[in-house]
C-alpha cells in the first residue's frame, strides 16, 4: 500500500499496454500515478482513466539521444496542451530549459526531478524542481 510510480514504456502510438496495466492498476489499493515519455500512453490515460495522476517524462534528447523529431516534441513539452499531465518528470541535469521554466513558472504545473542519486546532485536542482525522484537514499542528510 505504498505509493507507486508506474512508468510504461512505449516507443510508438500503439498503447495496448494502457488497458492491461489499468486493469492490474485497478486492483492496487494505494495510491499510485503513471509517467511516460510517450504522450499517447498519457492521452489514453487522460482519457479513459481521467482520476489517474499523469506524469510526463522528458529529458534533453538532443544532447542525450534519439534526434527525431518526435523526440523534440517531447524534450520541449510541445505535447502537454494535448496530454495535459498533472505533472513534469525532467532530468535534473538540465533544470534551466526553457519549457521546463515556462511550465513551472507561467502554468503552475509542478516539476520533479530525476532520478537524484547523490546529495550534490539534490543541492544542484534544489532550487529549480517541486520534488524528486531518487533512486537510492543519500548516505547523509540533505538540507534544503
Amino acid at each position: 500500500k505504498v505509493p507507486l510510480i508506474v512508468e510504461l514504456k512505449g516507443y510508438t502510438s500503439d498503447v495496448s499496454v494502457c488497458p492491461i496495466a489499468a486493469e492490474i492498476l485497478d486492483e492496487y489499493k494505494g495510491e499510485y500515478c503513471v509517467e511516460s515519455f510517450n504522450p499517447y500512453i498519457l492521452k489514453w490515460y487522460k482519457e479513459c482513466r481521467p482520476d489517474v495522476i499523469r506524469g510526463q517524462l522528458a529529458t534533453s534528447f538532443m544532447r542525450e539521444g534519439p534526434r527525431a523529431p518526435k523526440y523534440f516534441l517531447i524534450e520541449n513539452l510541445m505535447t502537454n496542451f494535448i496530454t495535459k499531465p498533472d505533472f513534469i518528470a525532467y532530468n535534473h541535469k538540465y533544470p534551466g530549459k526553457l519549457s521546463v521554466v515556462l511550465c513551472r513558472k507561467l502554468f503552475n504545473i509542478p516539476v520533479i526531478a530525476w532520478t537524484v542519486q547523490t546529495a550534490g546532485e539534490w543541492s544542484r536542482c534544489a532550487d529549480r524542481f517541486d520534488s524528486y525522484i531518487c533512486e537510492g537514499l543519500p548516505k547523509k542528510r540533505i538540507k534544503k
